[in-house]
């Protein structure tokens, strides 16, 4: 059975978002540029040359290019199963690969380096005391071939007002690394399917519902095909921190609560910004600061489009006989983590 991801989505979300009363999530992710290898993910964006695409029009191929290998001494020497089996077993290390840019990369990410596995279950729950399920799981991403396996490793936290912890690693001529982790819970979620589609977000605040998706590369990676926002009312001013974060923010374009403005954003990168709008107010006044705000954004650089692109560019299969049941992952063990002197 398949959905497909639709602008729909982000407004039924919105009304849990609205319950659930303020706050912020942030996503903290570690990422890395894919490793060199015999395969090369082609991707196209933007492609303005063919007659029959729409100027704009965002494209994702998933091509596998395969190349000669001059030197076959240069490959993993053993199959990646086997290495994750020793890693788990205490007889491999692996090489945490930070992204220097993420600004959330001390929250519950060890710090780049190398760890036995143990060593790693202390690095991500150090300062975060409880009692967490540590789980364990494989797959092959349709990015991959046949052999290319991702470890995921699952630390479920036993409190749900809590975050859990999510990390994938990959075994290659380089060793073992692990170039992608995050975590979620409570006003948050991570859905990962065994054909390497992730699906994340959730509230983001009173007015605002994020909803991203993401496909696993065969180094342990994620691509993120797309981000994007439900925003309401004075909370359509986020969208100003993408299109210029460096702007005071007494200048910055807002709204009040007065208005009833819906904006479905959509975020390719840092400056490819597009945007839906709709529920203007009746009230003359407040509908000519709805329609100053919109014209603001564009002039800093937010492209409007109409609800039909937006359903186009979001439109994604995904096969939910295929989602991972983190839940149901059987337990390798439990782990109980103190505040000790230091803490």
């Amino acid at each position: 059975m398949k959905r497909k991801i639709l602008s729909v989505l982000l407004i039924g979300l919105m009304t849990v978002s609205m319950i659930a009363g303020c706050g912020k999530n942030e996503e903290p992710a570690v990422t890395a540029e894919e490793g060199e290898g015999d395969r090369q993910i082609v991707e196209a964006v933007n492609d303005e040359d063919e007659d029959d695409e729409k100027p704009g029009d965002l494209q994702i191929d998933m091509t596998i290019i395969d190349e000669e290998d001059d030197d076959e001494d240069e490959g993993p020497d053993m199959p990646r199963s086997d290495a994750y089996e020793m890693f788990l077993a205490g007889e491999m290390d692996v090489n945490v690969i930070a992204d220097p840019e993420d600004i959330y990369s001390e929250y519950m990410v060890p710090a780049e380096g190398t760890y036995s596995y143990d060593e790693l279950i202390d690095a991500i729950l150090t300062g975060y005391p409880g009692k967490y399920d540590v789980k364990h799981t494989m797959f092959t991403p349709d990015t991959g071939e046949e052999g290319d396996d991702i470890l995921v490793l699952y630390l479920e936290n036993h409190d749900p007002s809590f975050y859990s912890w999510i990390g994938f690693m990959a075994y290659d001529k380089d060793g073992l690394n692990m170039r992608y982790c995050t975590t979620f819970g409570y006003r948050s979620f991570f859905d990962l399917y065994y054909d390497g589609y992730v699906l994340t977000g959730g509230s983001n605040g009173a007015g605002a519902q994020d909803f991203n998706c993401h496909v696993v590369l065969p180094d342990s990676s994620l691509r993120t095909m797309f981000k994007s926002s439900h925003l309401y009312s004075s909370w359509c001013g986020n969208i100003t921190y993408t299109l210029d974060p460096d702007m005071d923010y007494e200048i910055r374009p807002t709204l009040t609560m007065d208005s009833g403005l819906e904006m479905n954003v959509l975020y390719f990168g840092d400056s490819d910004v597009r945007f839906t709008a709709s529920g203007f107010s009746n009230n003359k006044s407040v509908k000519a600061e709805e329609e100053r705000f919109i014209q603001q954004i564009i002039d800093m650089g937010a492209v409007q489009i109409d609800a039909d692109e937006y359903a186009s560019l979001t439109d994604v299969d995904i096969d939910e006989s295929r989602l991972i049941d983190l839940v149901k992952l059987s337990k390798d063990e439990v782990v109980e983590k103190e505040y000790d002197a230091e803490g």
